[in-house]
């Protein structure tokens, strides 16, 4: 099922189970910024990035800004990662979400230290 959704080829049963999924999410979200708006922060949040396998769920962005009132963009994980060119770049942009936290873990190094360049 995971494949299906990241090549936009999902199951036409499954997908009333992705938008419960979907309307569950964005109540944990919507959760989340209730809770930090009453930890005390006094910056008014104007835009939320998601990335992972949420910002893969079809129409999860609008669903997101429709709930919460602000803007929602998908943030891009390769944005700023220099990709050799034998990659595959149409499977690259197909799974890039769902490679976030591998990702992470890479650009924090054995060291545990990234290097901002």
């Amino acid at each position: 099922m995971a494949a299906q959704l990241r090549h936009g080829e999902l199951d036409p049963s499954l997908i009333s189970l992705m938008e419960s999924f979907a309307d569950s999410a964005v109540q944990q979200v919507s959760r989340a910024l209730q809770f930090y708006s009453a930890s005390g922060s006094q910056e008014q949040l104007s835009t939320l990035y998601i990335t992972g396998g949420l910002a893969s769920l079809p129409g999860i962005k609008d669903k997101l800004s429709s709930e919460l009132g602000i803007r929602v963009h998908g943030l891009d994980p390769f944005e700023r990662v220099e990709i050799a060119s034998q990659i595959n770049m149409d499977r690259l942009n197909a799974e890039k979400n769902a490679l976030t936290k591998a990702l992470s873990l890479a650009l924090r190094g054995v060291g545990g230290q990234y290097e901002n360049h």
